[in-house]
Parts: structure tokens; C-alpha cells; sequence
């Protein structure tokens, strides 16, 4: 009869130093380099390296005269551990200095190109002592210190990773140069957004309507897809607060049909540990107070 696992909880786990003392030694492929690196002596790195090396029951470097090599054990658990070492850097990193006030906010492109851009006039005037920076793209997953200190992202706001506060109503609705109810929708060319190619099948099975026969054109963002409803090009489902410059311009029309809300929405997120930073509570707060004009207009 083959011996259970032992229980995780009872298992020997290793020094946070000898590991530390392995991946430094392993990225600096010496151990006087490494040493100097964490100011140690040489004779000190070697010994947290042997008490991972006892640890792990085999040796991790092959040492010939001042050559220095991983073993096969010791190349996967560096490719292991070099990784955890620079997440745990991450997460005990001290927080940063209120008073610095640079802050670098993430966001979708259309939701930057279509909402904040025009709210920032007011943010420079109201808050003349941040220094925010905005960057756009896909949906970012993990924030890292002077790269991204805070994100909008849409969606239900139960992400594990960061706390969140809801900004902005992300219910869908339909939109095109000209009126649509569903007997003219079913006629129309269906526009979609890179990433949410589904949306549509959702819209029609929540609403108990008949699909579209053609599938969606698919564009990269969902200012693309906007303007190209604007251009005739078909309909539209997107948040109104994106549609909401088209529909003040003209441009667009919201179709006489049911709203789809499926509880998504705008959420400004940050780490749950910097949350109450000066600029961060600053750049929040503005956030939300813009977004209650916003929501009003909608």
C-alpha cells in the first residue's frame, strides 16, 4: 500500500535567505558577485546556498575552479524560484511616498479616448500637485509600483487581486447611425469588440430574441466599433457612457430596444495595501465624483 502525502502544513519549507542567497547566486553565476550584491561575505552566501542545498537533497551548482554551472535540479528551481523572488520584492516593497504625487492610471483605450481624456482639464485644475500618467490597453492583472499604481477595469468587480469601487453603469445597449427596433436589427450587420465576441449571442438569448445569421465584425477596441456604427457600417452593443460623445454629436442613435445588463460596470481598483495612499485616495475620489456627473447623463 503506497504511503499517503504528507500534509503540506508538516512539510520543512526553506529559508527565505537560502533561496534568496540561490537566485542571486544563480542570476550572477558567482558567488563573490552575489555576495557583494547582498553584502555578504562569500563564506556566508555559501552557506545559505549548502542549507537549500541540504534541504533539497542534491547539490544545485557545479563548481570547477572559478566555473560555476547549475545542476539539473538546480536550473528548474531557479526558473521556479526567480520569479517568487521578484513577487515577494514586490509585495514587501514599502509603500510609496505620499508626497511624490506621480501616479500611473490604467485603463481601456476607449474608455481613455471616449470618457477621461475630456475629464482632465478638471483633474489638472483640482489637483495642480499630481503628476498622473495615463496608459491604455488590454486588461492589466497586476500592478506594479511606477508602472501601473491604479486601473479602471469593467467587468463584476469580485477581482481577488485588488479592491475595487464601482465608477460608471457598463449595462449594454445597442446603437446605430440610424433608428433600429428587432425587426431592423435582424437586418443589420452586427459590430463586435476583440475579446467579447460573444456579446452578442448574450444579447439575443437574455432579450429571448432570434439571432443575427451573420456573425459579428470584429474590431480592436471599441471606439473602432463605435465609429464604424457612425459610419453606417452596422449596429453597435457597447456601455453608453462610450457611445455617449457619438449620441451628444448625432452621430449615433440608441435603438429602441431593451437595455442588457448583466451587472458589469466600470471599476476603479487598486492593491488593497496602497488603497489609502494620499494620491491614490486623491485620484479615487475625483474618479468617482466625475463619474456620478457621468452616470447622471446616461
Amino acid at each position: 500500500m503506497s504511503t499517503p502525502p504528507e500534509p503540506s502544513s508538516s512539510r520543512r519549507l526553506p529559508s527565505l535567505l537560502g533561496v534568496e542567497a540561490f537566485v542571486a547566486v544563480g542570476r550572477a553565476q558567482s558567488f563573490s558577485r552575489a555576495a557583494e550584491q547582498l553584502n555578504l561575505t562569500v563564506s556566508a552566501l555559501s552557506k545559505r546556498v549548502a542549507g537549500l542545498e541540504a534541504l533539497v537533497g542534491e547539490a544545485l551548482f557545479l563548481r570547477s575552479g572559478a566555473s560555476l554551472s547549475f545542476t539539473p535540479r538546480g536550473l528548474s528551481l531557479f526558473a521556479e524560484l526567480s520569479p517568487i523572488v521578484d513577487e515577494l520584492g514586490r509585495i514587501l516593497a514599502p509603500p510609496a511616498k505620499a508626497e511624490s504625487g506621480k501616479l500611473v492610471l490604467h485603463l481601456p483605450t476607449s474608455l481613455a479616448a471616449l470618457w477621461l481624456i475630456g475629464e482632465l482639464r478638471n483633474f489638472h485644475d483640482t489637483h495642480p500637485g499630481l503628476d498622473l500618467k495615463i496608459e491604455t490597453g488590454p486588461h492589466v492583472t497586476r500592478h506594479k509600483r511606477g508602472a501601473v499604481d491604479a486601473a479602471i477595469r469593467y467587468g463584476l468587480g469580485n477581482w481577488e487581486d485588488v479592491k475595487a469601487e464601482r465608477l460608471i453603469d457598463g449595462a449594454l445597449a445597442v446603437f446605430a447611425a440610424e433608428p433600429l427596433d428587432g425587426e431592423a436589427l435582424s437586418k443589420t450587420p452586427l459590430l463586435g469588440v476583440s475579446g467579447a465576441e460573444d456579446a452578442w449571442h448574450g444579447f439575443f438569448d437574455e432579450l429571448g430574441m432570434s439571432a443575427a445569421p451573420s456573425e459579428p465584425h470584429i474590431f480592436e477596441n471599441a471606439q473602432l466599433m463605435l465609429e464604424a456604427a457612425a459610419s453606417g457600417l452596422g449596429a453597435a452593443l457597447a456601455p453608453r457612457i462610450l457611445a455617449l460623445p457619438y449620441l451628444k454629436a448625432g452621430r449615433l442613435t440608441q435603438a429602441d430596444l431593451p437595455v442588457l445588463d448583466l451587472g458589469r460596470a466600470f471599476y476603479f481598483v487598486a492593491e488593497p495595501r496602497r488603497w489609502e495612499e494620499e494620491p491614490i485616495r486623491q485620484l479615487r475620489e475625483w474618479l468617482c465624483a466625475r463619474a456620478k456627473v457621468s452616470n447622471s447623463a446616461l
